[in-house]
């Protein structure tokens, strides 16, 4: 059955109701705040321009995924120093690794025509038949997450090479890839490529292990704006492995 993070997470065994949980929405962390060296809270920022700091008892926490948790301590002052002097940060403590190693697998999308009626494009999904299928039987379009087969593959399969055992690519078939169901304009790809299927199966490539060095997320700009380099794409080698 498709469930979401909070269904998984937090609608499950009395979760939501421990005495040591307190769910803020239309919240976001701006920075942490120290006592010296110390990680002593975090202030929190309600959207309509107040702040407010949260401390903690024992610890805090920091999950804020590969981007935002660079971000989140280096606007706090935790990263190279002079990247913080550059932007007026002051230093709490000099850490060089903060934003570097920034490491992603991209993604290109193949498109390819369907007959009619056979994905689960808009034009076939009926929004109150299949939704009462799913309610009622769990069967149907709605109880598919869109990706129905993935693959893992090493198309170069060198035995000299170090990685021969490991798969290099993976492929994913999402079943819903005419230009009614968005995902091209998600993807950001040429209009004039997706809006010439009104229904399609796209296979997505990923690329497992690029040989491209890391990318960063530095701050740019006076306000601490993220400044994301990638830097995929840059050895020879991975554009090869993905064509």
């Amino acid at each position: 059955s498709r469930m979401t993070s909070a269904e998984a997470f937090l609608n499950t065994g009395g979760v939501r109701r421990r005495r040591n949980l307190a769910i803020r929405t239309s919240a976001a962390v701006t920075r942490l705040f120290f006592e010296g060296t110390r990680a002593a809270g975090v202030a929190v920022s309600s959207g309509f321009g107040s702040e407010k700091i949260v401390l903690a008892r024992k610890e805090v926490i920091l999950c804020a995924g590969s981007i935002g948790t660079p971000l989140l301590l280096l606007r706090s002052g935790v990263g190279p120093r002079a990247a913080l002097e550059s932007q007026g940060i002051p230093v709490v403590v000099d850490a060089p690794g903060v934003g570097q190693n920034l490491r992603d697998q991209i993604t290109i999308p193949l498109l390819y025509e369907a007959r009619p009626g056979v994905t689960f494009d808009p034009m076939n999904v009926s929004r109150v038949a299949d939704f009462w299928g799913y309610l009622c039987q769990g069967k149907g379009p709605y109880r598919s997450n869109l990706v129905e087969a993935v693959a893992f593959t090493n198309p170069s399969a060198d035995p000299s090479s170090d990685d021969h055992d490991y798969p290099t690519l993976q492929l994913q078939c999402c079943v819903a890839a005419g230009y009614t169901s968005e995902l091209g304009a998600r993807l950001q790809l040429d209009p004039e490529v997706y809006s010439k299927f009104s229904e399609a199966f796209a296979v997505l490539v990923t690329l497992l292990r690029p040989r491209s060095p890391p990318g960063s997320v530095q701050l740019s700009g006076p306000g601490g704006e993220a400044e994301i380099d990638p830097n995929v794409l840059v050895d020879e080698e991975d554009i090869q492995m993905l064509c």
